[in-house]
């Protein structure tokens, strides 16, 4: 989950799937051939999309002369929705503990190059590439919104600490952007998401860590990559055509 902060130029922005870069802020898509939406597989999508998944994160961000803020993100799919023809999943994000924090929406889908996205915000319902697929270390793409264009690079694999836990095969991302966007890093666990981000936007330095991801179908969090992926109780398909 990367996760995202406040959907407005003005708001910080945490990447992806937590807030959406531009309007995105970690915060939080995707074309129709005969794919599931969900991804090719959970042991390959960086971030899976099932009805039901939620995900939970600590975040911290400080700054020169301010009191160090600390809240948790919210990360929901909560269903489908046409969008311009196609089929997205919606994902919901919201925050608890960060005053002047608001939650957002995101429609995400999978297509041939990947994960595209929509702000539910945006009136012209625009797309935009949010993860090129399939990662893989040297691979780049940049991601263009109206508030920006970010740059994202894939440097290394490896396996991560965060807290108690282990992830192992974890793509890190590294990304910069121009304007007053976020620069930073973060990590995705395949089968689970974003990991571990930090990132700097306007003086302000963000750090975002994932508490737990429960998958559709679950009742309680499961962050176990050793007992093998689970595969979600839902996945809506598109048709070839």
């Amino acid at each position: 989950m990367s996760l995202k902060l406040l959907p407005s130029p003005a708001r910080p922005s945490i990447r992806r799937t937590w807030l959406p870069l531009g309007s995105l802020g970690l915060a939080a898509g995707f074309l129709s051939v005969a794919l599931s939406l969900a991804g090719a597989t959970d042991e390959e999508s960086p971030d899976p999309l099932a009805v039901g998944n939620r995900w939970e994160a600590s975040m911290e961000i400080s700054a020169p002369n301010r009191p160090v803020m600390r809240g948790k993100a919210h990360r929901e799919i909560t269903g489908t929705e046409m969008v311009n023809g196609k089929l997205y999943f919606v994902s919901v994000t919201r925050f608890t503990g960060l005053d002047g924090f608001q939650g957002w929406t995101t429609f995400r889908r999978q297509a041939e190059d990947g994960i595209r996205a929509i702000y539910a915000s945006d009136p012209e319902k625009r797309e935009y590439l949010e993860t090129a697929l399939p990662l893989k270390v040297g691979r780049t793409w940049t991601m263009s919104t109206s508030a920006g264009h970010t740059l994202f690079r894939v440097t290394e694999q490896e396996t991560v600490k965060v807290g108690k836990r282990e992830y192992k095969d974890c793509f890190k991302l590294m990304y910069d952007s121009t304007g007053t966007l976020p620069r930073g890093h973060f990590y995705l666990a395949p089968g689970i998401g974003n990991v571990s981000e930090t990132f700097e936007q306007n003086g302000a330095t963000f750090r975002i860590t994932l508490e737990s991801f429960v998958k559709a179908g679950d009742s309680g969090p499961d962050l176990s990559l050793s007992k093998g992926p689970k595969k979600p109780a839902q996945e809506p398909k598109t048709e070839r055509r």
